[in-house]
């Protein structure tokens, strides 16, 4: 997956391709991880772990 956060990268007939490169911008600015694992046959699993203020 080494296109995954590329902007405007899509496999997909439609669409632009900035929803993961978006998402991890938004996460980056929270100083948040973002975690994607993906199984071929399995699916794929996305964390998102973002910091609780107190």
């Amino acid at each position: 997956m080494p296109h995954l956060y590329n902007p405007f990268f899509t496999k997909k007939k439609y669409g632009t391709g900035l929803g993961l490169s978006q998402v991890l911008k938004i996460v980056e600015v929270h100083q948040g991880k973002l975690e994607i694992i993906s199984e071929k046959g399995k699916g794929t699993k996305v964390c998102v772990t973002l910091p609780c203020n107190k």
